[in-house]
């Protein structure tokens, strides 16, 4: 059969029309073909453009949101990590481990029961269904771990070889946590929640009744008699990380309070057998998880809450309320001269919204608002002003600078349509400009400047860029 195959394709190689074939300088001549360079070269420079554009687009969504992974509580889960490890072999020497045990239980039952209180009150404010599933399954396997195992309350009813299985579901919950979508239902929420503390619960109540082993999970840990297949759940606290960052990066600090979570489990799974006190290690970090957590959801909490005060949900960019910070420089961006302010308006918008419908208006404004985005972020900030109006600041930009760079967008939506029942919609902008050449100048009379241009402009015609100098008062 080997032999048969063998002297086929040896035929078929020296076949002589698949030598002329391969041989043939057709596909040369193509590809050196002036018209085909040129169809590359539009095609390249039209998906560069393109990349571009989408690169913009999501800077602009990460920078306006300020949906950061967590890069410092994930560190901070590292350093209570190392503490861990220090702390435990240091107590065992110098403290009664009893005591320190039971100053364990009541830490841990009450951070959990905070834990699961802060995902509860703060789902009708966040509405993120991965705090809440966090929040209410971490609190119940630390309330299990400080209640029934040796370490705990009552320390007779589950096994040390049970303590590996907590591990795992907290891992199967953080995996969930990290890829389900961050808003939904709430009654999916609450559904699937649910069926996952019912589903731990009757998981451990059969493995207890039947007394399924578990020396398995256990030997897993312990790598003092290392075999390969020991690596599998550092594989997967790796994997769990970078699949945190993945898909959590810009979501007000979740990534990092997950990826600090698997960071402070995984460690302790490897670290705790060789602590001097392996039930103690395991008690630290059962403790210090729910802490660890409600600090997590603090900071997003507050994170939330503070971008939604100044966020347009329609839009997608910075609101009236930010506009003001930054007139009153009250916000991390630099006002010093040269300081660039430019209103936008769109043309005839109240002829849209009366001809199209308020809809097809709300349709026009998000096209709007994602052009201005791709093309002004981040060289600029953009803001909603108000109705049809931005208002775009921008750090270091002088007037040469600004008119090139309005001009630009200004064509851009000239040229770009919207679609309503198969028709193209065209809208134009018009443009006010005004720069900030002196400190003695207060940005609130350098936008009254531009909005005077934005004026001259509509009132020239309108679909102009017209920029303003303001007199410097010394």
């Amino acid at each position: 059969m080997f032999l048969w195959t063998g002297q086929a394709l040896s035929l078929l190689i020296r076949n002589t029309f698949l030598k002329l074939l391969i041989r043939n300088t057709f596909l040369k001549l193509l590809i050196r073909n002036t018209f085909l360079k040129l169809l590359i070269r539009n095609t390249f420079l039209k998906l560069s453009e393109c990349t571009c554009s989408i690169m913009g687009f999501s800077y602009n969504v990460i920078m306006i949101r300020k949906r950061k992974w967590g890069l410092l509580i994930f560190i901070f889960a590292a350093i209570l990590l190392i503490i861990e490890y220090w702390f435990v072999n240091f107590s065992n020497t110098h403290f009664d481990p009893l005591m320190i045990n039971k100053v364990f239980i009541y830490f841990g039952i009450g951070f959990s029961i905070l834990a699961i209180l802060l995902a509860h009150l703060s789902y009708p404010r966040v509405h993120n269904m991965k705090i809440f599933l966090s929040g209410y399954l971490t609190g119940l396997s630390v309330l299990i771990f400080f209640t029934f195992t040796k370490s705990g309350i009552f320390n007779t009813i589950l096994s040390n070889d049970f303590i590996p299985l907590l591990y795992s579901f907290l891992f199967i919950m953080l995996l969930f946590a990290i890829i389900l979508p961050s808003i939904s239902k709430f009654s999916i929420v609450k559904w699937f929640t649910i069926s996952a503390i019912l589903l731990e619960i009757l998981i451990i109540t059969i493995i207890r009744i039947i007394n399924i082993p578990l020396s398995q999970l256990t030997f897993l840990r312990n790598l003092v008699d290392f075999q390969l297949f020991q690596i599998i759940p550092g594989i997967v606290f790796i994997v769990l990380i970078i699949i945190s960052i993945a898909f959590s990066k810009n979501q007000f600090y979740i990534g990092g309070t997950i990826g600090g979570l698997v960071l402070l489990l995984g460690g302790s799974w490897y670290l705790g057998p060789f602590s001097h006190n392996p039930s103690l290690s395991d008690a630290y970090v059962f403790a210090i998880t729910p802490f660890f957590l409600s600090l997590g959801i603090l900071v997003h909490w507050i994170a939330r809450m503070g971008h939604m005060a100044f966020y347009d949900p329609l839009l997608r960019i910075y609101n009236r309320s930010y506009c003001d910070k930054i007139l009153s420089e009250r916000v991390n961006i630099s006002t010093s001269p040269p300081f660039g302010i430019a209103i936008i308006d769109i043309d005839f918008f109240k002829k849209v919204n009366d001809t199209y419908g308020h809809p097809f208006g709300d349709k026009v404004l998000i096209h709007i608002a994602h052009l201005l985005s791709n093309e002004l972020v981040p060289k600029g900030t953009l803001c909603r002003y108000g109705g049809e109006e931005f208002v775009v600041f921008f750090p270091n930009k002088g007037k040469k600078d600004l008119l090139s760079i309005m001009e630009k967008i200004r064509i851009k939506i000239m040229k770009s349509a919207i679609y309503y029942n198969k028709k193209k919609v065209k809208v134009t902008i018009s443009i006010g400009i005004s720069v900030r050449r002196s400190k003695h100048q207060s940005l609130d009379n350098i936008l009254k400047s531009a909005d005077k241009a934005l004026y001259t402009a509509k009132s020239k015609g309108r679909n102009k860029v017209i920029c303003r100098n303001l007199i410097i008062n010394r």
